[in-house]
């Protein structure tokens, strides 16, 4: 590497050696969900760990409970939750993961939406895949779990696949998207400032949308895609999906236009790796 390609690669030094966690949090209702999630976040084998705990158009008094929330677990100054209120109009799901990445204590970043969880030795396996390949991004696999909810406080799991996921290397992930958003962890010493970032124009794929663009530029590991990293809950009742049966002809449309919106937007971005060389070279 020349002293010049050298010069414009992000610095060790300006991170802590930490991992920050982006947990989006849309409705006040479901904190139980998000006690789960930093349950899981909390028994990490790697540490230190920084909830970024990013909530859309909270209420002062839904912002208290949720820190009442956190204050029960025990926190020290290496493992300290940190709280964001992102105020604005519909959807704001791309803009809660901008307000998560821009605080960038960490060295290392990672998405774990509220009613999800990770496994114990997740991250561990990850950042060790990232600290010894040099790679931008480090990927592993999920398990979805069928659930259902009693009482607003009841999580009953009703069936688990292991197998929902299929695919292994980017030009798969090109195919289509089999990486769900808490797959993987980002290393912000390889990745530039100004690349991690999502489009907040999609309220829909804003995470495939964001790898596919990664991937053009950085080199991504697939080598832990046989190992199972974390839990995505399938709720039965459709409340965690985007993909809601039963809704109100016009929330439909206006659901159905962002989605077509959004798969133009993939589309173009495919598009563009295959007319433009990828940094990961299955792609050309």
């Amino acid at each position: 590497m020349g002293l010049s390609s050298a010069l414009k690669m992000p610095i060790a030094d300006a991170y802590a050696p930490g991992l920050d966690v982006i947990i989006r949090v849309h409705d006040s209702s479901r904190l139980f969900e998000l006690d789960r999630a930093i349950f899981s976040l909390v028994n990490q084998q790697f540490a230190p760990i920084q909830p970024v705990i990013v909530m859309q158009r909270f209420s002062s008094d839904e912002v208290e409970a949720v820190r009442r929330l956190v204050s029960r677990y025990n926190w020290n100054r290496h493992h300290q939750p940190v709280m964001v209120e992102v105020e604005g109009v519909g959807d704001l799901r791309s803009k809660l993961l901008n307000a998560g990445f821009a605080i960038d204590k960490n060295r290392y970043v990672a998405i774990l939406d509220s009613d999800d969880y990770v496994y114990e030795n997740s991250y561990s396996r990850l950042i060790g895949k990232l600290q010894s390949g040099g790679s931008a991004v480090a990927f592993g696999n999920i398990k979805v779990k069928h659930v259902v909810v009693y009482d607003e406080e009841w999580i009953y799991n009703l069936s688990s696949k292991s197998d929902v996921y299929i695919g292994d290397g980017f030009l798969d992930l090109v195919r289509e998207n089999f990486c769900p958003i808490h797959s993987f962890v980002i290393d912000r010493c390889v990745v530039k400032a100004e690349d991690l970032y999502v489009d907040e124009s999609l309220t829909r794929l804003e995470d495939y949308d964001l790898l596919l663009r990664l991937g053009r530029k950085y080199v991504f590991d697939f080598s832990c895609r046989d190992k199972h990293v974390g839990v995505y809950n399938w709720h039965i009742d459709g409340r965690n999906s985007i993909q809601v049966f039963g809704q109100d002809p016009e929330v439909s449309r206006l659901n159905e236009e962002q989605w077509v919106g959004a798969r133009a937007k993939v589309w173009n971005r495919k598009l563009l790796l295959r007319t433009k060389s990828s940094a990961n070279n299955e792609v050309r």
